[in-house]
């Protein structure tokens, strides 16, 4: 199953500016990111939780973004 990542990119834009700043932030190289959201299996939880705290996403919305 393919996720939608649209508000997530959106967000990334606004607070990161880049996916590729948003990679760097996140500890992982851009191309790791890009695998991991174009996979099936979606983004790894501690992506998610790091990426939570990065982007300031309230945890109640944090589904909206990443599932």
């Amino acid at each position: 199953m393919r996720f939608n990542y649209n508000l997530l990119n959106n967000r990334i834009a606004q607070v990161c500016g880049s996916q590729q700043e948003f990679a760097r932030r996140l500890g992982i190289s851009f191309e790791e990111l890009q695998e991991r959201m174009c996979s099936d299996l979606g983004l790894f939880t501690d992506d998610v939780k790091k990426g939570v705290e990065i982007l300031s996403i309230p945890l109640d919305e944090a589904g909206q973004y990443f599932f």
